[in-house]
C-alpha cells in the first residue's frame, strides 16, 4: 500500500491463475482510495445547497467540492454524504434552481405529496407553462403545456397539486402503469375520479386522449398498483374484472379475491412478496381450498407475468374457457 497524488494504492489480492507449474498464485491488482487522513476538512454544512454559492462565499473551495463527503444531487446542488438519497431530498434540490413558471409535477409531485411513486435515483419531473422557461439538467425532466398548472408554494418553487400531478401521469406512459398509479394516488385520498374528470374538461394538451382514458378507467377499490395493471390489462381484452370481491361460502366469508370475473367465477390474484412466507402459507392453502371447494377457479400473476401482458390475458381466457 502506497500514496500517490493524495490517494492511498492499495493491493487487493483475488483468486489467481494456474503458472506452468500447475501451482495457483495471487493475481493482484490496485484499487485507488480516497487518503481518509489527508481529505479537505469541510465545514458544517446544511443538507442542500449551490456549490456556486458555497464557493463563491468562500464557505468552499473547488477542491472541497469535490470531496468524497459531498454528493452532487442535481448540477450545482450538492448534499453532504451523511444525508440519505431520497427522491425527496432530489425535488428539494431541484426547486433551489428551478426557474420561475416551473412546477415539480406527475410521480415526483406525488411522491412529495405522500405517495412514492418515484425512486431516489429517478429524475424530478417538472411541467412548464406558457410564461415558464426550464433550461434542461441531467437529473431532471421537463414536458411543457400551453395551459396554466395547477400549482402551490413549495420550498421556493412551485409543486403541481395532485390533480394535475395525476393528469401528467395519465398523458404520458403506458397506460395500465398509469392507472395503476393514479388509483395509489385516489386511494392515498389525494384526489377523487371525478376531480381528475373535470379537471381534464376543456383542456386539449398533448396527451389528453390517454388522460381521459386513465380518468375513466380508475378505480378506488384497487389495493395496489400491479393489481390495478392487471385489471387494465383485461379490459384492453374485453374482460372487465372486478376489484377487491368479497368470496363468501357456507362458513362465511372466505375472503377478498383482488380480482373477480363473477360471471365465470374465476378470480386473479397479484402473487405478492409476501405469498409463501411461513407465516402465511396455511392460511394461503386454506383460503385456496376453500375458494376450489365453493366452485372458484383461482389464477395466479406474479410480477414477472408483467414483463409478459399478453401472456397474463391468455391464461385468463384459458381459465375460462375450460369453465365453458
Amino acid at each position: 500500500m502506497g500514496q500517490q497524488n493524495g490517494l492511498w494504492i492499495t493491493t487487493v489480492w483475488t483468486p489467481g491463475e494456474v503458472t506452468e507449474g500447475g501451482h495457483t498464485l495471487p493475481v493482484t491488482r490496485s484499487v485507488r482510495r480516497p487518503n481518509l487522513r489527508d481529505r479537505p476538512e469541510l465545514p458544517d454544512l446544511p443538507e442542500l445547497f449551490l456549490g456556486s454559492d458555497a464557493v463563491q462565499a468562500g464557505d468552499l473551495s473547488p477542491t472541497q467540492l469535490r470531496s468524497p463527503l459531498l454528493r452532487r444531487i442535481v448540477r450545482d446542488v450538492y448534499a453532504p454524504r451523511r444525508v440519505p438519497q431520497t427522491h425527496l431530498l432530489r425535488c428539494r434540490a431541484a426547486a433551489l434552481v428551478v426557474e420561475p413558471g416551473c412546477a415539480i409535477t406527475a410521480r415526483s409531485a406525488a411522491t412529495v405529496h405522500g405517495v412514492d411513486l418515484a425512486t431516489a435515483s429517478d429524475p424530478v419531473e417538472l411541467v412548464t407553462s406558457p410564461s415558464g422557461r426550464q433550461h434542461r439538467r441531467p437529473g431532471i425532466t421537463v414536458t411543457c403545456t400551453k395551459y396554466p398548472v395547477q400549482s402551490v408554494p413549495w420550498h421556493g418553487a412551485r409543486l403541481a397539486t395532485p390533480v394535475h400531478a395525476a393528469f401528467d401521469i395519465a398523458r404520458a406512459g403506458w397506460l395500465p402503469r398509469a392507472v395503476g398509479e393514479v388509483d395509489a394516488m385516489v386511494r392515498a385520498g389525494l384526489l377523487t375520479r371525478g376531480n381528475l374528470v373535470r379537471y381534464l374538461t376543456g383542456r386539449h394538451d398533448h396527451g389528453i386522449g390517454a388522460a381521459r382514458e386513465v380518468a375513466r378507467l380508475i378505480d378506488a377499490r384497487a389495493q395496489s398498483i400491479p393489481e390495478s395493471i392487471v385489471r387494465v390489462l383485461l379490459a384492453q381484452d374485453d374482460l372487465a374484472a372486478e376489484p377487491q370481491v368479497s368470496v363468501v361460502d357456507e362458513m362465511g366469508l372466505i375472503g377478498m379475491v383482488d380480482l373477480a370475473l363473477r360471471r365465470w367465477k374465476t378470480a386473479i390474484e397479484y402473487d405478492g412478496v409476501w405469498h409463501g412466507s411461513p407465516h402465511r402459507v396455511g392460511a394461503d392453502r386454506e383460503r385456496l381450498n376453500r375458494l376450489h371447494a365453493a366452485g372458484w377457479r383461482v389464477v395466479f400473476v406474479t410480477a414477472e407475468d408483467l414483463r409478459n401482458p399478453g401472456q397474463i390475458c391468455a391464461r385468463v381466457r384459458a381459465a375460462l374457457d375450460s369453465r365453458s
